[in-house]
């Protein structure tokens, strides 16, 4: 299982070609009957460029495949332009620093190795995250297919209407504070 963008950016770096390699591909290519595609991978870029930073965790389960976190609120799960330390990915990094596991390499590159979903830095539950990339991609599929039953409750501050309801609606990227999340119409920009 790969994204898009991911057998994209393995297009662009010429990882891919049609005919047994007799031909580049590219991203616009048709294809023919009894064309044949090859895709070469490369190697995995690794968690090297990690550092490791003794933060405290709370790990509800951990096995050679993954680990299940409550991560608490006010951490950031993988370092980003504006935060490039005191992450859980740091903290991850220190945790397994002297054992024989790691975090999965997918993600890696983009300092999110092992990351399957995320939560927001002041939300606090259970994360989990891969220690082998055969379990990122099976976990990552659970998630896209909706596989995975996700629930949320909400502390409100103010004068509430009812004392029970759902929201039930689309999650995206807030238009002025990148950072934030909100609720997003279909068609938001």
């Amino acid at each position: 299982f790969l994204s898009r963008s991911a057998v994209q950016s393995l297009i662009k770096t010429d990882c891919v070609a049609i005919c047994g390699g007799s031909k580049a591909c590219k991203p616009a290519a048709k294809l023919k009957g009894g064309d044949t595609i090859t895709v070469t991978l490369p190697a995995p870029p690794g968690c090297a460029g990690i550092k490791a930073e003794q933060i405290a965790l709370s790990i509800l389960h951990e096995d050679d495949h993954l680990i299940a976190v409550n991560k608490q609120a006010g951490l950031t799960v993988h370092p980003w332009n504006a935060v490039a330390s005191g992450t859980l990915v740091n903290a991850l990094a220190w945790h397994l620093q002297h054992s024989e596991a790691s975090l999965s390499s997918v993600g890696a590159a983009s300092s999110r190795p092992g990351i399957v979903h995320r939560l927001d830095r002041f939300t606090t539950g259970v994360i989990l995250v891969a220690k082998s990339d055969l379990a990122h991609w099976r976990l990552s599929e659970h998630f896209a297919q909706r596989k995975v039953d996700k629930r949320y409750l909400a502390v409100v501050h103010g004068e509430v209407a009812q004392d029970q309801g759902m929201v039930d609606a689309a999650i995206g990227r807030d238009a002025t504070q990148r950072e934030r999340m909100c609720v997003r119409e279909p068609g938001d920009k």
